[in-house]
């Protein structure tokens, strides 16, 4: 499936085996709320346009989401501060709570269910100008952590065949000088998150208490 945001240009050609659909607006949260009319499949990755994953690493996470199906599984984990609410861009800590970063996550269709169905505000929020612009990964982990009450599943990656290839991204939304730190973007929706879910502890420590390594 390809979700073209994009209503100033056409989309470029795609193969009759792919969905394509047009939005009706340029919002990041389109690539969630599908489950009402399109896929007929319990697991969904989204995954950036600068990422290749090799099929090993598609199998690993998937078997991950057979054992953990309320969590979001992904390969790349941040944390939030406990107390302070703000959002640390290094690795994260067993001891904090963690989020998984939207390059690469799966979830079970249910979760996506409950994003198409969050109130408009969630969505706004997420739209240019909003307290989350372009931070729909985090309102995704909120949505599967307060439902579930047990956190993401991080899987180790990048061992041979299990391997994630990134292809340039030059001028991504993540590299812009607001969006990290105390005062950032991601700070902030982290901290509007918790209170609009009534929710100091809304972002969880992870549901395992290790990265794991798959093996076939």
């Amino acid at each position: 499936m390809f979700i073209w945001n994009n209503l100033e240009i056409n989309p470029p050609p795609v193969s009759p085996d792919v969905h394509l659909i047009r939005a009706s607006r340029n919002d990041m949260m389109n690539r969630y709320a599908l489950t009402k009319d399109y896929p007929h499949t319990n697991s969904i990755l989204t995954v950036d346009d600068d990422v290749v994953l090799s099929e090993g690493l598609l199998r690993c996470l998937l078997i991950q989401l057979l054992a953990h199906s309320t969590s979001i599984i992904g390969l790349d984990a941040r944390s939030v501060e406990p107390g302070t609410g703000n959002y640390m861009s290094g690795p994260p800590t067993l001891d904090r709570p963690v989020i998984i970063i939207g390059k690469t996550m799966l979830m079970h269709e249910r979760v996506h269910r409950r994003a198409a169905d969050l109130p408009k505000e969630f969505r706004k929020a997420v739209q240019k100008g909003g307290v989350c612009e372009s931070c729909d990964d985090l309102v995704m982990n909120a949505v599967a952590t307060a439902a579930s009450e047990v956190g993401p599943v991080q899987l180790r990656h990048n061992v041979w065949p299990h391997v994630r290839m990134r292809l340039p991204a030059p001028g991504g939304v993540s590299s812009t000088s607001n969006w990290y730190g105390p005062e950032g973007r991601r700070s902030a929706c982290a901290r509007w998150l918790s209170q609009r879910f009534g929710d100091d502890d809304l972002f969880r420590p992870r549901s395992v208490r290790k990265q794991m390594r798959c093996v076939d």
